[in-house]
């Protein structure tokens, strides 16, 4: 399972069409239906009821949505904290040093 695989289920989730969940992830639907279908064999679970020409989430899906979303949200909070440390500055000062000094720092 990959970071990929999980917005193109959450994709397909919240757009509710393939159609419109390959667009917006800028994939071809085939491109998504694979994803999605690699996606349940590495879980070993049907996640999508395949409804004619739709897919509808069953309740595994709904379930592993919720996870799914949690993962990613979890995943752009450590990547944003790993940014924001690399912009941190960090000044290390003695108690020897005058307090006026460390004002103007």
């Amino acid at each position: 399972m990959d970071v990929r695989q999980l917005r193109h289920f959450v994709a397909l989730i919240e757009a509710g069409t393939e159609h419109a969940a390959a667009e917006e992830q800028h994939i071809s639907q085939p491109g998504l239906s694979s994803s999605i279908k690699r996606l349940e064999n590495e879980l070993k679970v049907t996640l999508f009821d395949r409804e004619g020409r739709g897919m509808r989430p069953n309740e595994r899906g709904k379930i592993f949505h919720g996870y799914a979303k949690r993962i990613l949200s979890q995943l752009r909070l450590a990547i944003a904290e790993l940014e924001e440390s690399k912009s941190k500055v960090v000044i290390a000062v003695s108690d020897m040093m005058p307090s006026n000094f460390i004002a103007i720092l």
